[in-house]
């Protein structure tokens, strides 16, 4: 788990302010997603040694461990300086985020899939449709976090009409889990994702990957084929990260 700490002007040790907030790092990652992180190091930092101590934190520091997976904006353990945020700001939006996520069940695609599958079958515009896969992509504007990759048939602008208010409703009850993984092998941190992209009335997904080794970004990959849903991606995404850090070790790039 990662930590959200409030750190206030002054030197160390007495500017850390405690107990911090405890987050998971897909909320650290999702909450703060438009907030610049500065890497401090791996010691508790002091944000303003210079000045005196003041009596209420004033800046957001997050904490991550070795065993929260790597990622682009928090490649490595140790502290983050989180933007200009106040602590209590910081909070707001952490709890503002689980309430939204807290409204919604999160489900499998499959079982959204099922869903849809049972409600098209109700009507005569869906009678030949045929639905693509459930995808994740980031939440949107209201929270949620997923849609339907394509709807084909010969009146699948009728069948969309029908299914319309029931899939609003899906989509304002439940979510997808996010399709990334992470790992470990051979001393290195490994972060694989599947993203989405849209080939013409489908989706399919690329995978994507960052190694980071010794709390520093050795290499970033991505795959050159798609995939037809984010499982494969991400196992065509491991056994290539897996590669590259073989291959880096071979060629003295890893050591």
């Amino acid at each position: 788990m990662a930590k959200l700490w409030g750190v206030k002007d002054g030197p160390r040790p007495n500017n850390q302010s405690g107990p911090p907030l405890e987050v998971t790092m897909a909320e650290l990652v999702e909450v703060f997603r438009d907030v610049a992180a500065q890497w401090l190091g791996t010691e508790p930092p002091s944000i303003t040694p210079e000045q005196a101590l003041s009596d209420w934190p004033r800046y957001t520091v997050a904490e991550t461990e070795a065993t929260d997976s790597a990622n682009a904006k928090f490649p490595q353990p140790g502290f983050y300086l989180m933007g200009g945020l106040a602590p209590s700001h910081a909070e707001g939006m952490i709890e503002a985020h689980r309430t939204k996520v807290a409204e919604r069940m999160v489900v499998k695609p499959e079982e959204l899939q099922e869903k849809i599958r049972d409600e098209a079958a109700k009507y005569s515009e869906c009678g030949d449709a045929y639905f693509g896969g459930v995808y994740w992509h980031e939440p949107d504007e209201t929270g949620c976090n997923w849609s339907i990759s394509s709807i084909r048939g010969r009146d699948w602008s009728g069948c969309l009409d029908r299914l319309g208010p029931f899939a609003a409703r899906l989509r304002s009850r439940y979510n997808v889990p996010n399709p990334a993984k992470g790992i470990s092998y051979r001393d290195c941190q490994v972060a694989i994702e599947a993203i989405p992209e849209k080939h013409g009335d489908k989706h399919e997904f690329v995978a994507s990957w960052l190694i980071v080794k010794d709390g520093q970004v050795r290499k970033f990959g991505s795959t050159i084929g798609t995939y037809p849903n984010p499982g494969e991606a991400l196992v065509a995404g491991e056994a290539l990260a897996v590669q590259d850090v073989d291959q880096g070790y071979k060629d003295a790039w890893l050591r």
